[in-house]
């Protein structure tokens, strides 16, 4: 029954002067108490009854009621002393129960934060030792919690066996300070930026560190990606302006030479042919700078990728038995790709003739398809003179090469079409044994 009861803190009576006066209050007989509560009395028929408040913090957080319904006994003083002592102890109990209530639910909230955070987050000891993890650490580590807690940072993190000397929490070790820095990682593959701050014990020592690490691989990808086509843009504009005011005087230069070349004799006739074939060789090169230069327009359809290199085999295959190479095919059965066919076969005779040119006398030239995941990979294999370690990441730049003809423009060329696919390319290669041309090109649903 008295769970059923509502009093409203608006209606003056006992039990809401104790909310509100934070006194206790005896009533030892309802008939003659004014504010006694007329539902206790109606509902309850209590007689005569006790009210104390539950007290923290200063704050009304419930109330203890007794009332005399069974053994008719007056509430005296003494058990109103007894009610009030019990009423600290409820009220420190209930206070605590819910503090604790609520830190479990803080740090029940923190862990679902600490656990879904997509960067990784841990705490290493002030001796290296990793004492606490999240998820993200895990995933990236690809080792199980029991693998990892226990180990030394440097360990799993930098593959070394003493502490990395650029590792933002060897800092924070030295130091005691904090540090946010960007950090190229080889032994977990990329670019991270890495918080370090320290911690302090309640007297001040430091006993270790905790980090939040973020893969900014991607992003410093992007960046690159963004300023080699804003390199691009302002060269290819530069370009584009000097080939159109060079092909003018050019032309008339060509047209001039080629009638001097027929009137003339001798050596005068022998000069005028040289100067017919420069010029002729001149066009070429503004005739590919400015094929370089110029908007491409894709179109697009479903290209069997293996059909499209016998064609281009087809093609070299003359060139190719000439110099007396070898050439291997091994073409896997690979999903249609959805590709601009003779912008990627242009792009794949570019690697191909360098090939060829990079083979003196004998050699081998391998052409491989395969698929993996959702791309097909198409692999150009060279046995040639290789390429110098210092000069492969220059390679796809406009205008570089170390021939002593061309104009360094084949391979970036090939990589902007792959660009243009979605695709990318990389290249493996070693002195004296040879070159790997990979291109993955996405495997789209248009192609299916």
């Amino acid at each position: 029954l008295a769970m059923g009861i509502e009093i409203s803190l608006n209606d003056e009576t006992i039990l809401t002067r104790a909310v509100k006066d934070k006194i206790p209050y005896n009533v030892h007989d309802v008939r003659q108490e004014r504010f006694a509560d007329t539902l206790l009395i109606q509902q309850l028929g209590t007689q005569a009854y006790a009210v104390v408040p539950l007290i923290s913090r200063d704050k009304v957080i419930g109330l203890i009621w007794v009332d005399n319904y069974f053994n008719r006994k007056v509430i005296s003083e003494e058990d109103m002393q007894f009610l009030s002592s019990f009423s600290n102890h409820m009220a420190s109990a209930i206070e605590n129960a819910r503090l604790f209530e609520q830190m479990t639910m803080a740090e029940q909230q923190l862990e679902n934060i600490f656990e879904s955070m997509s960067d990784m987050v841990y705490f290493n000891s002030s001796d290296y030792v990793i004492k606490r993890i999240n998820r993200a650490v895990m995933t990236k580590l690809k080792l199980t919690e029991e693998q990892i807690l226990g180990r030394k940072c440097y360990e799993l993190f930098h593959g070394t066996t003493e502490p990395y000397v650029r590792c933002p929490h060897h800092k924070t070790v030295s130091t005691k300070q904090a540090y946010i820095e960007e950090l190229e990682d080889h032994h977990l593959g990329g670019t991270f930026l890495t918080s370090s701050s320290p911690i302090f014990d309640t007297s001040g020592e430091f006993i270790g560190s905790v980090h939040v690490v973020r893969d900014i691989t991607e992003l410093k990808e992007l960046q690159k990606k963004l300023v080699t086509t804003e390199k691009m843009a302002a060269l290819g504009e530069v370009a584009a302006k000097v080939a159109h005011e060079i092909r003018n005087p050019l032309v008339s230069v060509g047209g001039f030479a080629k009638r001097l070349e027929k009137k003339l004799d001798g050596n005068l006739q022998e000069y005028a042919g040289i100067i017919v074939k420069e010029v002729s060789r001149l066009e070429g090169i503004l005739k590919e700078i400015l094929g370089f230069v110029k908007e491409a327009r894709l179109a697009k359809e479903a290209v069997d990728l293996n059909l499209l290199l016998d064609d281009i085999i087809r093609l070299m295959e003359s060139d190719i038995e000439e110099r007396g190479l070898i050439l291997k095919k091994e073409f896997e059965e690979v999903p249609h790709v959805f590709v601009d066919p003779n912008r990627v076969k242009e792009a794949i005779v570019n690697i191909i003739t360098n090939a060829v040119q990079a083979l003196s006398g004998t050699g081998t030239i391998a052409i491989k398809t395969s698929v993996q995941e959702h791309q097909v990979i198409l692999e150009i294999r060279d046995t040639g003179k290789g390429i110098p370690k210092e000069e492969l990441p220059s390679i796809f730049n406009p205008f570089y090469t170390t021939k002593s003809a061309g104009t360094g423009l084949g391979l970036a060329i090939t990589h902007r079409i792959i660009q243009e696919h979605n695709g990318r390319i990389e290249v493996e290669s070693e002195l004296d044994k040879g070159t790997v041309f990979r291109i993955y090109l996405p495997i789209k649903e248009e192609a299916v």
